[in-house]
């Protein structure tokens, strides 16, 4: 799976594109991403899930930038990070917002996104895994960018660039 997403200068979030395809093998998916997107939403860094570390190599071998040690760290830290940007503190307004037409599957799946409950019935702290895949390619970014790095991102004339990104 795969989502683009875009930050202003405000740390607003506009998730453009999701996209997945199931039985292919890494390499072609990775080409996939290459030859369609890449260019097309010009991506600066990429977050791969490190439960594959070979995707990584592979995304650096056809030239796609790609964090160097990504940590998608506790799960329950991310998902902190992206339910504050759907309700910010103080405001009214989330801060994400997904485009209806080209983000379908992780809209679905944050609409059937739940935490388990225990035998006794009540809601546990454990997120319920199935219907995650779309939902974990945006919080490895998130929690990346702004579990950490907030402080950096609140420059608003800071500007990335591909070439400053230092592996």
């Amino acid at each position: 799976t795969v989502v683009y997403f875009f930050v202003d200068n405000r740390e607003n979030v506009y998730v453009v594109k999701c996209d997945g395809m199931t039985y292919l093998s890494n390499p072609t998916w990775i080409n996939h991403l290459k030859t369609k997107y890449h260019h097309q939403y010009r991506c600066q860094l990429y977050c791969p899930d490190m439960a594959n570390p070979g995707d990584a190599v592979e995304m650096r071998k056809v030239g796609l930038p790609v964090i160097s040690n990504p940590d998608k760290g506790n799960i329950n830290t991310g998902i902190q990070v992206i339910k504050k940007w759907l309700r910010t503190p103080g405001m009214a307004d989330s801060k994400i917002f997904f485009a209806r037409e080209t983000c379908g599957p992780i809209i679905q799946e944050f609409n059937m996104y739940h935490f388990k409950t225990d035998a006794a019935g009540q809601v546990s702290e454990d997120p319920d895994t199935e219907f995650d895949h779309w939902i974990d390619a945006l919080r490895y970014p998130m929690t990346y960018l702004f579990s950490k790095s907030s402080i950096i991102l609140s420059n608003a004339g800071l500007d990335f660039e591909q070439s400053s990104i230092v592996d």
